[in-house]
């Protein structure tokens, strides 16, 4: 059985509006962290979390972080057989996209590392830290 995307992104979407997330349009089911407000709170202030999966049977998790209310979901329907050939071609798939994430976080940090060294390059030395005593002492001499 071959799940329909647009039918699980619909049912993922409001499992996550029944435990308070606001979440416009169909979520994001990419299986990266996605954050949102509530339903009840700041549109601003995103205090909601989820993850979204549509490799094989379709499956995500929520947290409100307000209430604490977590939970995970997955796809109703029986689970689609799949060939051993089909199970290691998924396995490497996973694997691969595991080691793009990473890679893409270990670039991030590393012009994140750039950009903080080039602002400590451009600051001045810090000034001498006078003690209040010696301040003192000098003004009244």
């Amino acid at each position: 059985m071959k799940y329909d995307e647009t039918e699980a992104r619909v049912a993922f979407g409001a499992a996550m509006r029944r435990a308070g997330l606001h979440v416009e349009g169909l979520p994001v089911m990419d299986g990266r962290r996605h954050y949102v407000a509530l339903l009840d709170g700041n549109k601003r202030k995103k205090s909601g979390v989820y993850v979204g999966h549509l490799d094989g049977r379709p499956a995500g998790f929520f947290k409100n972080y307000k209430t604490q209310e977590e939970s995970s979901w997955k796809a109703d329907g029986a689970v689609p057989a799949m060939s051993a050939s089909a199970r290691a071609a998924e396995r490497t798939r996973i694997r691969a996209e595991q080691a793009q994430r990473e890679q893409e976080r270990l670039s991030r940090e590393e012009a994140a590392a750039a950009v903080a060294q080039r602002i400590w390059d451009a600051a001045s030395p810090p000034m001498a830290i006078r003690t209040w005593t010696e301040r003192m002492l000098r003004l009244t001499g």
